[in-house]
């Protein structure tokens, strides 16, 4: 099933670089799309046992513990309370993805303290931020890939 999802995404990020470039307009994927790639690969990638779509608070379970799954084409995400466990990655134009954080979602959260939440209660974080604290995660804090079929997700 995965190698089949792959190939769709594939074909439709393609579709929407190949608009962009053609008509000099911004087609990326975001919002529930991008989301939804997100929390499929996690399921997939790391057996992340998924809660209902527009599930409140956390996307799914993995080991007991609550986790909450960010993905973007961009360069941040939009962070929501603190979670047990982060899983953040940027969705490449390929379909394949790169992990930018793998650890406790307190870490991230914490080094919000100094920022605003917005009315909806979220602030927005950097890839490049999320990586530099994804450095000083603790294994235990990380969730296990339970297979490496994605070759381009590192």
């Amino acid at each position: 099933m995965i190698d089949e999802a792959q190939n769709l995404i594939r074909q439709i990020l393609e579709s929407s670089n190949e608009l962009s470039r053609i008509t000099n307009r911004p087609f990326t994927q975001d919002g529930h799309f991008v989301g939804s790639i997100g929390e499929l690969y996690a399921q997939e990638f790391y057996g992340v046992e998924l809660y209902a779509p527009s599930h409140k608070g956390n996307d799914g379970r993995w080991k007991g513990r609550e986790v909450q799954i960010k993905a973007t084409q961009g360069k941040s995400v939009e962070l929501r309370g603190e979670s047990d466990l982060l899983l953040v990655m940027r969705i490449r134009p390929d379909g394949s993805f790169k992990e930018i954080y793998n650890g406790d979602g307190k870490r991230p959260w914490q080094s919000l303290h100094h920022r605003k939440e917005t009315r909806a209660g979220e602030i927005s974080i950097s890839l490049k931020q999320l990586g530099k604290l994804n450095a000083t995660v603790a294994e235990k804090d990380r969730l296990k890939r339970k297979t490496s079929a994605d070759p381009g997700s590192s």
